[in-house]
């Protein structure tokens, strides 16, 4: 009996991603027998300035019901998103949300919706392919408690890590051992997912 034929073997695959990003996507590629090519157009550089993303932080208290965990600070200073002004914005609006949800009577209506009056661009969930693959990157700690993060808010458009960010939650009905709130777990960097390396 042979020995199988790779499924990408004699084909070659472009790899755009900066150098450093990339190796998890080259060795997937290269394992199902292409030819990778590592050749990056998208160069990841810290913002000009984080004075909008550490005012946002030094502000922790301000915040009314937004709850943060200590992952999404180590998130945010691991970020390279080049608009910190922009993740200020989203987490003052996701304030907003967390007191709409605090009311345990309900609000009339679903976060979603509400999320969208707000000008959030919601993404309800992440899938179970994501989760299952990286199930450690969809769970932090708060207060003794694993917290498994899911439902994020989309900030930037285009491609690469420069000019998208994500806010990540933990969406607490109060049922739980964490009180009823919008915990942030992740502020930065958009998670591993099926369109991720």
């Amino acid at each position: 009996m042979s020995e199988p034929i790779p499924a990408l073997a004699g084909l070659r695959v472009l790899l755009t991603r900066p150098a450093e990003h990339s190796a998890a996507w080259r060795d997937a590629f290269a394992a199902a027998g292409a030819t990778v090519i590592v050749h990056p157009t998208v160069e990841v550089v810290p913002p000009p300035t984080w004075d909008a993303l550490d005012e946002a932080f030094a502000h922790l208290a301000e915040y009314e019901l937004l709850v943060f965990t200590s992952a999404a600070h180590e998130g945010a200073a691991d970020s390279p998103y080049r608009r910190p002004a922009d993740v200020l914005d989203t987490l003052m609006r996701l304030d907003e949300l967390a007191a709409l949800y605090a009311d345990p009577e309900g609000f009339g209506r679903s976060l979603s919706q509400a999320a969208d009056e707000l000008g959030l661009k919601w993404r309800q969930n992440v899938s179970e392919i994501a989760r299952s693959r990286n199930p450690h990157a969809y769970s932090v700690m708060h207060e003794g408690e694993r917290l498994e993060v899911g439902p994020h808010v989309a900030i930037g458009s285009g491609s690469g890590a420069g000019f998208i960010a994500r806010v990540y939650l933990h969406v607490a009905d109060g049922s739980g051992n964490v009180p009823r709130g919008l915990y942030v777990g992740h502020v930065g960097r958009h998670l591993p997912d099926t369109t991720t390396a």
